[in-house]
C-alpha cells in the first residue's frame, strides 16, 4: 500500500481548525474538536520529525450484533483509557488525555479516577510523562501530571472525608492552569514539553 503524497493544506494546523469547529447549539461532542485538532498537529509533528510515533488508545467495544453491509451495534465495555500515546523524538514517551473546558474554571471531576490511575502507572518512569493536554477558553495548555496529581489527590480526599470537596479544591482556575501547566499556542507544545522535560 502506497502512502498519499503529503498535501500540506490537509496536514496545517489551520485547515483542521476550521474543519473542525462545533456548531454552539451542539455541545455534547465539544472535546472532539479539540481531540481531532490534537490529531491534527500528531500527523504535522511526525511528518516533520518531531514526533517518531503515537497512536489514538481507543476503548473496548463489546459486539452486540451485526447486521448485513457491514453494520455492527454494540457499546463502550468499561473505562476508556486515555486519548493518546505519543514518542516524541529525543524526548518523553507522552500518555496524555485531551479536555476542553469552556467554564470559568476546570473541574477536577473531569479527570476520571481510572484515567488518574493510568496516569500514576505511567509516570513512574523519568522517560515517560503523563498529563493532560487541555485547551481553556481557547487557550492551550500541556498540564504534567506530576504537579496535578497533588492536587486531585487533595480534593479526593476532602470529597471522601466530608462528603463533598472543600471550598477551592475541587477545580482549578485559569490562573492556576497556568501555573501549573506549559502554555502553548498555534507553533506547538512540543517544544515547550522537551524544554521542561530537559531540565
Amino acid at each position: 500500500m502506497s502512502r498519499k503524497p503529503y498535501n500540506p493544506k490537509v496536514y496545517s494546523l489551520e485547515h483542521w481548525k476550521r474543519s473542525t469547529k462545533t456548531p454552539k447549539d451542539r455541545r455534547a461532542n465539544r472535546g472532539k474538536s479539540w481531540e481531532r485538532e490534537v490529531e491534527a498537529s500528531l500527523h504535522l509533528y511526525q511528518r516533520t520529525g518531531k514526533v517518531d510515533v503515537w497512536f489514538r488508545c481507543h476503548p473496548e467495544l463489546q459486539i452486540t450484533r451485526s447486521h448485513p453491509g457491514g453494520k455492527i451495534e454494540g457499546f463502550i465495555k468499561g473505562n476508556g483509557p486515555p486519548d493518546f500515546v505519543i514518542a516524541v523524538r529525543g524526548g518523553p514517551v507522552l500518555l496524555v488525555d485531551a479536555k476542553d473546558c469552556q467554564q470559568d474554571r476546570f473541574g477536577l471531576d473531569n479527570i476520571k479516577q481510572h484515567q488518574c490511575d493510568r496516569f500514576r502507572d505511567w509516570d513512574t518512569d523519568p522517560m515517560r510523562v503523563a498529563g493532560l493536554l487541555l485547551r481553556f477558553h481557547g487557550r492551550r495548555f500541556l498540564l504534567p501530571w506530576r504537579p496535578l496529581e497533588a492536587l486531585v489527590d487533595r480534593w479526593t480526599m476532602s470529597r471522601a472525608k466530608n462528603g463533598r470537596a472543600a471550598p477551592g479544591t475541587a477545580s482549578l482556575s485559569l490562573q492556576q492552569v497556568q501555573d501549573l501547566g506549559l502554555a502553548f499556542d498555534e507553533s506547538g507544545w512540543i517544544g515547550p514539553l522537551v524544554g521542561w522535560w530537559g531540565r
